[in-house]
């Protein structure tokens, strides 16, 4: 049997060491910023998943100002759903959409990736206030990013132009519970 030389013998332990705890450091670093749906682990892209709402959580919310407008909201609370929203589907009833709901207030990004109907979001603070609305976003455009301008911990997305339809602007503020 061959002898490992002495010199050689601290690096059969350093280098293993150092892989341990990069690859630890890593899963620690996403678990700790809720990350792993960056990661697509979750992501289930069947259609299937994105059409039956059946299970779904719905909420219907109300704006105040507006009360004979109402929206009934499939709710993502959770990261999968968050990541998944509105994708692949092929419409989108009228006076209905989604509401994500976040564990914590801060800036939002919204992107249309594999969405293929236009879609207005809007961003809501933790008061349930609108802080931002983005009307008609591009369907399947995964070039423009649609950020809130202040923090939120909510977001609503519904049909393309229902927001200006029903003349709800930056300032209203939402209703709804679950």
């Amino acid at each position: 049997m061959k002898k490992i030389n002495p010199k050689y013998s601290k690096w059969l332990i350093i280098v293993p060491t150092a892989i341990f705890l990069v690859i630890f450091g890593t899963i620690f670093a996403l678990s700790a910023e809720n990350s792993w749906e960056k990661l697509n682990f979750f992501q289930d892209n069947s259609q299937e998943s994105r059409e039956d709402t059946s299970e779904s959580k719905l909420v219907e919310a109300k704006i105040q100002g507006h009360d004979e407008v109402s929206l009934l909201l499939e709710v993502a609370d959770t990261p999968e759903a968050q990541t998944s929203g509105l994708m692949h589907r092929q419409n989108l009833e009228e006076n209905n959409g989604m509401l994500f709901v976040f564990d914590i207030q801060d800036y939002r990004t919204f992107w249309m990736k594999d969405t293929y109907i236009p879609l207005d979001i809007a961003f809501l603070d933790e008061n349930k206030q609108i802080v931002d609305i983005h009307a008609n976003a591009e369907p399947e455009n995964t070039q423009k990013l649609y950020t809130s301008s202040k923090p939120s911990k909510f977001a609503v997305e519904t049909n393309g132009g229902w927001f200006e339809k029903h003349e709800i602007e930056v300032g209203d503020l939402f209703n709804f519970s679950f």
